[in-house]
């Protein structure tokens, strides 16, 4: 599943070749979170690759979700 969604996204699949693509799944470590709870703030630094694996997840601008996605998608 992180395998498909690197390669589905366009930026990391355009810059990343197979061996690193490689490199970076092994690396990735599972991680779980509590329902409603704000994983990434908007000008964060991005330090961190994420994956979703399962659940639903909402993109807030400005107080209005302007996009959602679920399971295999960065």
């Amino acid at each position: 599943m992180i395998t498909a969604a690197i390669v589905a996204n366009d930026f990391l699949s355009n810059i990343l070749d197979n061996g690193s693509i490689k490199s970076v799944v092994e690396a990735m470590e599972l991680e779980s979170f509590e329902v409603n709870r704000c994983i990434i703030n908007e000008g964060d630094s991005g330090n961190f690759l994420y994956v979703s694996a399962e659940g639903l997840f909402e993109v807030i601008k400005d107080g209005n979700s302007i996009k959602s996605f679920g399971p295999g998608v960065m």
